[in-house]
């Protein structure tokens, strides 16, 4: 293949039009055969297409953006990186946009088909501009905004099209102060208004809308328009529309009539159910992404300050990290309104209703079933998406917002009922994610009638925590019995359960193969066991004894893969080596039993 390619490669410079746009055309053709060549070939035949997009010949051009989108389709990653290579790519993108619209033919007098054009260049700026921080300058310094938005508001009914160009805002208007302020100006804010009220008469155009509602939350966000409260209500209700729409019955209609559908009809439905998914997802990610608490960015600031030397480590007065939710929320002014918006229309009812285990059973079907991957992967990003929202709804809303005790409760159980149920190891984090954040609320609260749920349902987390394979699900379970145990050792110490936790715990801090996991574990370890209440446990376990055998370990370790953790796990690490030793020490000298 390699000699072949290269002769078309040649051909792409060559001073003939015809021979120049017929290679762009032999290799968009061949583009699923690059998976097998060597990446240095991708390589050239991009670097060798990129200026073709400059041409002379409008009709060069329009075959070497077709080759180059099917580059990036067939071989993703691989090829992408070498289109964002030169990021002036973007602009020769915008002006074939440009001269598509200023032109019915090519120099050859041939029609444009212009809707095919427009479509691959908005693709291929959303490859650019989703992988490239310069790609988006030379976007906010074109007419590009405007010309896209042209494609919203002219009379062509192409969804695609117009999908494609709000799927490109949206992408582009998240924290972008240049183009926020562009899309500010009144006749483009009034294109993407005009874009939310018209009617929807398919699930295409639901999502449609709700896209558009992302990118006008992102840019009044950037903007702080305090005066939006009338955009924020229509938001919020567009959002908490698509989210109540039941996708199961749906779902249930689609396999009723694939029975007696045809094929293509079936296809038809199929795609709508994904538009419906999507269009479910956005909405629940933009709700999630309101109510995103923002940290204090202090306990960030030089991780490196916090970590010594093994031999440091051995040294000073215990030090245990504070585990209550001391988390600064600080919410802007217009994410304030549309939180009253949403809480108003009783977000957390609707959200918790739009997944439920028989959606569950259907995300099993299509794997199992239908075997239709594009809806599967629809399904399971929904799916997380809803779970991500409820994590922060749990976060960061009050508890008689949450339904009172009664609420949190059902929530934690519901939790654990899904994780029981998944098979999924992805949607299994995204399920412990948000019973941590359910748990945490719990323990914040510290009342009597929501601590009973530990006595039920401890020894199912337990076995939960055990049995999963995913180091990231383990961490999510390990930090949720953590504040499980902080609980019962705060309210009651003398509980046998906390046997069971520490157990549990030393388990995963000696057994893990990561790290940050094995961290993890012990800074739980530290926070449940940090009172002198507990020092019975202790001696009953034998931990302290334990944990000094377990400390040689646990240094060598740091110093083989520490440097391989990413920020926020060389904190935690970071964190359990200054505390470690000064914990062993100060147990040692505080429990009653001298024979530890």
């Amino acid at each position: 293949m390699s000699g072949g390619i290269k002769h078309w490669i040649e051909k792409l410079s060559s001073e003939s039009t015809d021979e120049r746009r017929c290679a762009c055309e032999t290799i968009a053709g061949l583009s699923d055969q690059f998976a097998l060549a060597p990446e240095s070939l991708l390589n050239d035949v991009i670097s060798a297409l990129r200026p073709l997009l400059r041409d002379n010949s409008l009709s060069v051009q329009i075959s070497a953006l077709g080759a180059l989108r099917n580059l990036c389709t067939d071989n993703g990653d691989a090829a992408r990186k070498w289109v964002v290579a030169d990021p002036l790519t973007v602009a020769a993108v915008i002006n074939l946009l440009t001269a598509c619209q200023e032109n019915n033919e090519d120099e050859n007098g041939v029609p444009l088909g212009k809707n095919s054009i427009q479509l691959e260049s908005i693709h291929l700026l959303i490859d650019l501009c989703g992988n490239c921080e310069e790609a988006v300058r030379i976007f906010n310094q074109s007419d590009g905004a405007k010309i896209v938005l042209s494609l919203l508001t002219g009379i062509d009914d192409n969804f695609q099209l117009k999908i494609a160009a709000v799927e490109l805002l949206q992408i582009l208007s998240e924290n972008n102060c240049d183009l926020a302020k562009t899309l500010s100006i009144s006749e483009n804010l009034h294109c993407l208004l005009g874009a939310i009220q018209s009617p929807h008469l398919s699930f295409e155009q639901l999502y449609m809308k709700i896209v558009t509602c992302s990118i006008l939350y992102n840019v009044l966000q950037t903007t702080n328009d305090c005066g939006a409260s009338e955009v924020m209500g229509m938001i919020a209700q567009l959002f908490l529309a698509a989210v109540e729409i039941d996708f199961c019955s749906a779902f249930e209609e689609l396999v009723t009539a694939s029975k007696d559908t045809k094929d293509h009809e079936l296809k038809t439905k199929v795609e709508e159910l994904k538009f419906l998914l999507k269009s479910q997802q956005v909405a629940l990610e933009t709700v999630a992404n309101i109510f995103t608490v923002t940290d204090s960015d202090d306990e960030w600031d030089d991780v490196e300050s916090c970590e010594e030397t093994d031999s440091e480590a051995t040294k000073g007065d215990v030090v245990l990290k504070d585990s209550d939710m001391d988390c600064e929320k600080s919410l802007s002014t217009l994410s304030t309104m549309l939180v009253s918006e949403l809480t108003s229309r009783d977000a957390v009812t609707k959200v918790l209703a739009c997944f439920n285990l028989k959606d569950l059973m259907a995300l099993e079907f299509v794997k199992n079933c239908m075997c239709n991957e594009p809806l599967l992967l629809c399904l399971r990003r929904k799916f997380q998406a809803m779970l991500g929202c409820l994590s922060n709804l749990v976060f960061h809303l009050e508890l008689d917002k949450l339904g009172g005790e009664d609420g949190l409760v059902n929530l934690f159980e519901w939790l654990l009922c899904l994780a029981n149920e998944s098979e999924s190891k992805s949607i299994l984090f995204d399920i412990t994610g948000a019973m941590n954040s359910t748990v945490r609320k719990i323990a914040s609260l510290n009342h009597p009638r929501l601590l009973e749920i530990y006595n039920t349902h401890l020894t199912s987390l337990l076995n939960l925590g055990r049995n999963c394979s995913d180091c990231l699900t383990q961490a999510n379970v390990v930090r949720t019995i953590s504040s499980i145990g902080c609980s019962i050792a705060k309210s009651n110490p003398a509980e046998p359960q906390l046997l069971m936790i520490a157990e549990f715990l030393f388990r995963v801090a000696s057994e893990a193969e990561l790290l940050w996991i094995s961290a993890e574990a012990l800074d739980a370890i530290f926070d449940v066991f940090a009172e002198d209440d507990t020092n019975h446990v202790l001696q009953k376990f034998q931990m302290v004894e334990k944990m000094q055998r377990l400390l040689p370990n646990f240094l060598q370790k740091c110093r083989e893969q520490k440097k391989s953790c990413n920020g926020e796990q060389r904190l935690i690490v970071s964190t359990v080596q200054s505390n470690f030793a000064r914990f062993i020490s100060y147990k040692k000298s505080s429990c009653v039993d001298k024979k530890i």
